[in-house]
């Protein structure tokens, strides 16, 4: 029998999703956020309507959404507050701040009693008023003072009036309760706010256009607390993050500095801080690394220690693999968090190999090794009818002689290449 054609069916049951419900829950401010519910429906004083905020209340509106699918399952979002909820409890406590500052007002107008008059005639034929609350003015301690441009207020008899306001509209005053502040009227100068030791607690700049929270300071393009550019001066320490580059340091102990296309800074490289050195890494030239003392001079570096000097005079500890790339070489000892690891040299020479005869190479190693290293050798020709046969010794920390014999009936041209390791 013949089968004429073949083919194959796949069931599948694909799970839709059924809605998403949104369910809240009111408590007590004082209380930690709720745990998202592990029922659908859920259940406790979880309600899916909206509550409208109370005047006066204290609590706390938190919701959760509840994604419930075609098969029965359910899965719950993370308990989130309720901005909104959040918004109007604080419209209503800064309009109960507003309405207890007028009460207040109101109640000190009625209670206090009347002020005395002083006039100080002007060479101009006009009049400055003084209003105060003693019988003479020497013996006040509030003074008001009316002028054709200013009323001024003082509690030290006239000494000083640090609140008032002038016929412009500008207004100087201790505290100030209002609905809503218009931010097109603030034009100029600076906002402050500080603690009572003095210290900035905020500021909004308008003529330097910064924004200072705390110690951090935000301007048109950068972000700082310490240090206010990419290049600090002596001394200097800080963060500062700019479109010309990210800069943190310690006051001149320490610095990482991240510009376009390089990454630098200072550092040390001892536990007392007496061994600096200075790193420069980019992708054109790579990694340079100089030592420098305290009053080292960075444009300096290169014509004293050559364009591509890495060169750390003390011990250089390598935490995890390194990998050298071409020539390698170590002024101290190289080790691996305290474990010692083989110090490596290689290198290659060009052998004039007689006939049938035995010739004599001797190596002198570019640095030499703390002690008697290993040493491998290899021999390299193009030719696979040339044979030979190569005896090490005289193997020292400074070099090594081998003897090199040819099997071969000509003169040849081989190449003795070599590997020293020292661990």
């Amino acid at each position: 029998m013949a089968i004429l054609a073949s083919g194959s069916i796949t069931l599948a049951t694909v799970v839709d999703l059924e809605g998403c419900y949104r369910y809240y829950l009111l408590q007590s401010s004082t209380l930690s956020a709720p745990d998202k519910p592990a029922a659908y429906p859920p259940g406790g004083d979880w309600e899916d309507t909206e509550p409208t905020y109370t005047s006066g209340s204290t609590n706390s509106l938190y919701f959760v959404d509840c994604n419930v699918f075609s098969d029965g399952t359910f899965d719950y979002s993370e308990v989130s507050l309720s901005s909104s909820y959040e918004a109007a409890k604080e419209a209503y406590n800064a309009a109960v701040n507003a309405s207890a500052a007028v009460e207040k007002l109101q109640e000190s107008l009625n209670s206090s009693s009347g002020l005395y008059c002083t006039t100080e005639e002007q060479d101009d034929g006009s009049t400055i008023y003084y209003l105060h609350d003693r019988p003479a003015l020497d013996d006040s301690a509030n003074v008001i003072k009316l002028t054709a441009e200013t009323i001024g207020f003082s509690t030290d008899g006239g000494e000083t009036y640090p609140y008032g306001f002038t016929v412009s509209g500008d207004v100087i005053a201790k505290l100030l309760y209002a609905e809503g502040i218009n931010a097109d009227y603030i034009s100029t100068g600076a906002l402050t706010v500080k603690d009572s030791d003095g210290d900035i607690l905020f500021q909004a700049d308008v003529e330097n256009e910064s924004v200072t929270v705390g110690g951090w300071s935000v301007g048109p393009y950068s972000l700082y607390a310490g240090l206010t550019s990419v290049s600090p001066k002596d001394g200097e320490g800080g963060v500062y993050l700019g479109t010309d580059g990210i800069c943190c340091g310690t006051g001149g102990s320490n610095l990482v500095r991240i510009q376009s296309g390089s990454i630098d800074g200072y550092g040390y490289y001892d536990d007392e801080q007496t061994q600096k050195y200075y790193y420069y890494l980019s992708a054109g030239t790579g990694l340079r690394i100089w030592p420098v003392d305290s009053d080292g001079a960075l444009d300096e570096l290169a014509a004293q220690f050559g364009p591509d000097c890495i060169d750390l005079t003390g011990n250089a500890y390598i935490y995890g693999n390194a990998t050298i790339d071409g020539n390698g070489s170590f002024s101290g000892s190289l080790s691996t968090y305290g474990y010692s690891v083989p110090r490596v040299l290689h290198g290659s020479v060009a052998v004039s190999a007689a006939a049938n005869a035995t010739t004599q190479v001797s190596v002198t190693f570019s640095k030499a090794f703390s002690g008697t290293p290993e040493v491998m050798l290899t021999m390299q020709h193009y030719s696979t009818a040339n044979s030979y046969s190569v005896r090490l010794y005289n193997v020292s920390s400074t070099g090594f002689t081998a003897n090199v014999t040819s099997g071969v009936s000509s003169s040849t041209n081989p190449t003795l290449r070599w590997v020293a390791f020292y661990g």
